[in-house]
């Protein structure tokens, strides 16, 4: 992956039920379906 940051993400409408895990979000951003690191 690269590096770098994002800003202005929004999460809306979400819903969590028996969590017990916490919550990883992939932070390798490909616009396209076929990424060399995806």
């Amino acid at each position: 992956g690269g590096s770098g940051f994002v800003r202005n993400v929004k999460f809306e409408q979400l819903q969590f039920r028996n969590t017990g895990n916490p919550i990883v979000i992939d932070q390798y951003y490909c616009p396209h379906s076929s990424c060399k690191e995806q």
